[in-house]
């Protein structure tokens, strides 16, 4: 999640509160997100792990992190409205963990292949904690600025081990 998704969800669950709401991430207290955030990655923060928001005396609160809650006591229209447009953007935000979830298929398929009596090992779960991130989205290198170079990387090791494997074929077969 980026720094302008975390300002949209303050905005809206600030419509919500009759005084503005108290906002913290990690260990830090925040005032306005922008403008904390902007401090936060000069002093070489980049992530944050934790991150709460609590209004009206603890009747809307918002929680990110390891686990995510949102709770509005006595909800009405308008705060049924930011809900749904806030569930909206934590699923948009949502990415998919490639590496925990072939761990957890993998683990899955050895334990039921082999299945030793009396022992019972928890599976994987496929969930991931969420993620804060100081900068904002458009901050951000594209996806193939960030992967060019493993791409590059990999088509050429891909050549060269096909090259090598079709010499080791010639030669022994």
């Amino acid at each position: 999640m980026w720094r302008d998704d975390t300002a949209e969800l303050v905005r809206l669950f600030g419509q919500c509160c009759d005084t503005p709401p108290k906002l913290t991430a990690d260990d830090y207290e925040l005032d306005d997100v922008d403008e904390d955030f902007d401090t936060l990655l000069k002093q070489g923060v980049k992530e944050i792990r934790q991150f709460a928001l609590a209004g009206d005396d603890g009747r809307v609160r918002l929680q990110l992190g390891a686990t995510n809650t949102v709770e509005i006591t006595a909800p009405t229209l308008r705060d049924k409205g930011a809900l749904t447009e806030a569930s909206e953007i934590i699923r948009r935000c949502r990415r998919f963990e490639f590496t925990t979830s072939v761990r957890a298929l993998l683990g899955a398929s050895i334990l039921s292949v082999v299945r030793l009596p009396g022992l019972s090992l928890p599976l994987p779960t496929w969930e991931t904690t969420t993620v804060i991130y100081t900068g904002t989205r458009a901050q951000s290198p594209t996806f193939w600025q960030r992967k060019r170079d493993d791409i590059w990387i990999n088509g050429v090791s891909l050549a060269i081990g096909g090259v090598i494997g079709y010499f080791v074929n010639e030669l022994t077969g």
